[in-house]
C-alpha cells in the first residue's frame, strides 16, 4: 500500500514499524510541538534516513482529492496529529486514526490526562475510519488496559503507544478484512476537553491529594500560583523526597508539596 502518514513520536513505533513493512511511506506529514513528549524529531529523522518526504505544511482538499483520484496514495494513517485531514470525495478513499481512548468514550484532544483526571481504572486505544467529523468513524480494533493508582500521564502515553503498535501490526496484516467489518460507534458517547486554566493551577486552595492528582493527570501542563508568582510545573513530589536540590516548598489547604519549576 501507499500511505501517507500523518504524526509525531507518540506513535513511533507505529511509524517504524510501518516505515520497516513492504508498504511504501510516500509522506510524513507532522508539526512542531515545545512539549518534551509530544515531538516529531524521531519520526523525522527516521523519515530523513529513508528518503521519505517530511511535510509542515497542512494537506488540502484539492490535494488529497489528486492523491485518491491518480491512485498515488491507498491509506491516510493519522497518529497524533494536530489538524483535521481533508476527506477527499473519492470512492477508494481510505484513512484510519489512533485515538487514545475506547471510543465512543473520551473524544477530544486530552483523553489520556482526561481519564486519569476522572478516575478511570481502565484505558485503551481506537483505530477508527476517518471521516470529517473528528473521532466519528466506524471502530475498526479496539484494545483494553488497566490504569493502576500509581501510573500517571506518562505512562499511559506509552501503554497506549504500544496497545497502537500491537493493533495496527493486526490490522495491516489483513488491512481489507478489518476495514470492511468496521462498525459504527454506538452510541453519543463522550467528548472531553481540557480543563481551563484555573483548574490546572495548582495555589494555596488545593489539599494534597487535589495538587498531586492534578499533576498525575496532566504533568508539565500544570500550573503553580505562590504568592503571586505562577511557574510552569516541571514536577510535584512529597516533602520527603530529596531527589531534586531545586525544589521550593508550596503550601497548601491541608500540607505542602516540594515543587519543581519548569525552566
Amino acid at each position: 500500500m501507499k500511505i501517507i502518514y500523518f504524526g509525531t513520536d507518540v506513535f513511533y513505533e507505529c511509524f517504524k514499524y510501518l516505515v520497516n513493512s513492504e508498504h511504501e511511506i510516500v509522506a510524513l506529514y507532522t508539526y512542531h510541538n515545545e512539549n518534551e513528549y509530544i515531538r516529531e524529531d524521531k519520526v523525522a529523522a527516521l523519515a530523513k534516513n529513508n528518503n521519505i518526504p517530511i511535510r509542515y505544511n497542512k494537506m488540502t482538499l484539492d490535494e488529497a482529492q489528486t492523491l485518491f483520484s491518480s491512485n498515488d496514495c491507498d491509506l491516510f494513517f493519522s497518529a497524533e496529529y494536530d489538524s483535521k485531514i481533508p476527506i477527499p470525495d473519492t470512492k477508494n478513499f481510505r484513512g484510519i486514526n489512533i485515538h487514545n481512548s475506547l471510543l465512543p468514550e473520551g473524544k477530544g484532544y486530552f483523553p489520556i490526562e482526561m481519564r486519569i483526571y476522572k478516575g478511570y481504572d481502565y484505558g485503551g486505544v481506537t483505530i477508527h475510519q476517518l471521516t470529517d467529523n473528528f473521532d466519528e468513524g466506524a471502530i475498526v480494533m479496539q484494545k483494553k488496559f488497566q490504569i493502576a493508582h500509581s501510573e500517571n500521564d506518562r505512562n499511559i502515553y506509552n501503554k497506549c503507544h504500544y496497545a497502537a503498535l500491537e493493533l495496527t501490526k493486526v490490522m495491516m496484516s489483513s488491512f481489507d478484512s478489518y476495514w470492511n467489518n468496521a462498525q459504527p460507534q454506538q452510541g453519543l458517547g463522550s467528548y472531553w476537553s481540557k480543563p481551563a486554566l484555573t483548574e490546572l493551577t495548582i495555589d494555596r486552595n488545593f489539599t494534597v491529594a487535589a495538587a498531586k492528582h492534578t499533576y498525575r493527570a496532566f504533568g508539565r501542563l500544570c500550573f503553580v500560583k505562590n504568592n503571586n508568582l505562577v511557574q510552569k510545573v516541571a514536577l510535584i513530589t512529597d516533602l520527603e523526597d530529596n531527589t531534586h536540590n531545586d525544589c521550593f516548598i508550596m503550601p497548601l489547604k491541608d500540607g505542602a508539596v516540594k515543587v519543581l519549576a519548569q525552566k
